[in-house]
């Protein structure tokens, strides 16, 4: 899978290539994300719920929950890179389970 747009704007800026942004302007663009892809997050769940799941696929459903909190509280603290991380990590998780169930 190809990165999406956001994932390489992030890139960019950790490596300090982003020059035409102004901090507090990017910051805000990043927060705002993060917080968009919390939301998407809560979605896929809401799609997952009802589905019989094996011992297995529940813990994978688990732990992306718990890196999606983790992401949020990250995200109040104002770590956006392990804030973005996280959320990340927790789609994965839970789009492995989506492919498996046959419903992606």
């Amino acid at each position: 899978m190809q990165p999406n747009h956001n994932t390489l704007i992030i890139a960019q800026a950790i490596k300090g290539q982003l020059q035409n942004y102004k901090h507090g302007v990017f910051l805000a663009e990043i927060r705002e994300r993060i917080a968009k892809d919390i939301g998407k997050f809560s979605e896929t769940m809401a799609r997952l719920s009802g589905i019989k799941m094996s011992a297995d696929e529940k813990r994978v459903i688990e732990l992306a929950r718990m890196y999606a909190s983790d992401a949020g509280a990250w995200l109040q603290k104002g770590d956006y890179y392990t804030a973005f991380s996280s959320i990340s990590y927790a789609h994965g998780l839970a789009d492995a389970i989506l492919k498996i169930k046959g419903m992606e």
